[in-house]
C-alpha cells in the first residue's frame, strides 16, 4: 500500500495491492481516494497504478508499514516546488532494519550510487517525491521491490536535480512482505540489467579498450618476436575489442534518442562537432594507408613480411571504423531532434 501526495489540493491516493487484511475498510475512514488491485501485482505495480491515477504533478510514495514518519511528506513536497526528485534517506534507525537485509541495503546502495552516479544516500528509501513528468518519461518495468532502484537509476542517468533529507527509520508495524533473498534477488537484477544501457562505459568502452590494448600489446610483441598464434591472438583482440566499445557508443546514443538520458561532455563533443562525419573520413585514410602499405611490403625485401599482419588488422579496423562510423550517424539527427542543448 502506498500513500500519494498532491500539493496544493493534497490528494491522498491508496493503492491497495491486494491486501488480506483490513487495508480497504480503515482507508475508507479517512478523506483519500482507494484504488484497489484484485490480486497481489507487487509493489512496483502498484506504484505504478497510483502514479497513473494521481492527478497531481509531484507525487510522493510512503510505504505504509509506520517505518517512515509521515511528518516528513510536507518538507518533501515544499522540496519538489525546486528540486525534481527529493529523497528521504534512512541515516538513522538501521538498527530497526534486519541483519541480512542491512547487508544487502549496503551492496545496492553503493553499487547504484557508485555505478550509476546516484547522488542522494538511499535510493531504496520508501520515502520520496517525484515530478509526474519525470516519472512517465521513466517507463518503468519493474513490478516488485525493484522499482526504487529502476527509479534511482534512471534519475541519475536523467540528471535530475536531487535533494537528500535525512529520517530515522522506525520500528514495523505488522510482518514484512519484503524477502530477503528473493527480494534481493530481483533488486540486484535491476541494478544488473540496467547496466548496458546506462552505464556503457562500464559494460562496454572499458572492457573494449582493455582488449584492444591487450592486443595492441601482444601486436607490438609479435612484431619483435614473430609466433603465428601470437599474431592471431593480437589481432582478434583487437578487432574484439574495437567492437565492443563501438557498442558503448551506441549505447550512449540509443540511451540520449530514447532513454531521456543526459549527454557526458563526450558525447556532447561528438554531437556538436558532427565527429562521425570525421571518423568516415579517418577510417578512407586508415584503409589506403593500410593497402598501399600492404602492396609496399609484398614488392619490398624479404624480411618484411612479418608487418603484413598488422597492417591487414589495421586495414580491417579501418574497414570497421568505417561502418561504425555510418551507424553512428543513424543516431545523431534523432538526438538533435530531442532539442538536446548542444552548444
Amino acid at each position: 500500500m502506498g500513500v500519494i501526495l498532491r500539493l496544493h489540493s493534497f490528494e491522498i491516493l491508496i493503492v491497495d495491492d491486494g491486501s488480506t487484511d483490513n487495508t480497504a475498510a480503515v482507508a475508507r475512514r479517512y478523506p483519500c481516494r482507494l484504488i484497489r488491485h484484485k490480486v497481489n501485482r507487487g509493489k512496483g505495480a502498484a506504484m505504478k497504478t497510483g502514479i497513473q491515477h494521481a492527478r497531481g504533478e509531484n507525487i510522493i510514495f510512503i510505504d505504509a508499514d509506520d517505518t517512515y514518519p509521515a511528518e516528513t511528506i510536507l518538507e518533501i513536497a515544499a522540496a519538489l516546488e525546486d528540486y525534481d526528485y527529493v529523497v528521504a534517506s534512512r541515516s538513522k534507525g538501521k538498527q530497526n532494519i534486519p541483519a541480512f537485509n542491512r547487508i544487502g541495503n549496503a551492496i545496492f546502495r553503493n553499487s547504484i550510487r557508485y555505478i550509476y552516479g546516484f547522488k542522494a544516500y538511499d535510493p531504496l528509501t520508501g520515502l520520496y517525491g517525484l515530478k509526474k513528468t519525470h516519472l512517465e518519461k521513466m517507463d518503468l518495468r519493474s513490478r516488485g521491490f525493484g522499482i526504487e532502484s529502476e527509479i534511482a537509476i534512471k534519475a541519475a542517468a536523467m540528471g535530475l536535480k536531487i535533494k537528500d533529507i535525512p529520517i530515522v527509520y522506525r520500528e514495523r508495524i505488522g510482518k514484512a512482505k519484503l524477502n530477503g533473498l528473493r527480494d534481493g534477488y530481483r533488486i540486484g537484477c535491476t541494478i544488473l540489467k540496467h547496466l548496458p544501457l546506462y552505464n556503457p562505459t562500464l559494460t562496454f568502452i572499458l572492457p573494449g579498450l582493455l582488449l584492444f590494448l591487450l592486443g595492441l600489446t601482444a601486436m607490438i610483441g609479435f612484431i619483435k618476436e614473430p609466433q603465428q598464434v601470437r599474431g592471431i591472438a593480437a589481432s582478434v583482440l583487437m578487432l574484439a575489442g574495437f567492437q565492443v566499445v563501438t557498442l558503448g557508443v551506441a549505447s550512449k546514443l540509443y540511451g540520449l534518442v530514447h532513454k531521456n538520458r543526459k549527454p557526458n561532455p563526450f558525447m556532447m563533443y561528438f554531437l556538436r562537432n558532427r565527429v562521425d562525419r570525421k571518423l568516415i573520413l579517418l577510417s578512407l585514410a586508415i584503409i589506403l594507408l593500410s593497402v598501399g602499405s600492404l602492396l609496399m611490403v609484398a614488392k619490398g625485401q624479404p624480411g618484411l613480411e612479418v608487418y603484413s599482419l598488422p597492417l591487414l588488422t589495421g586495414g580491417l579496423l579501418g574497414v570497421l571504423l568505417f561502418f561504425a562510423a555510418i551507424f553512428l550517424s543513424i543516431f545523431v539527427p534523432d538526438v538533435s531532434s530531442r532539442s538536446i542543448k548542444l552548444s
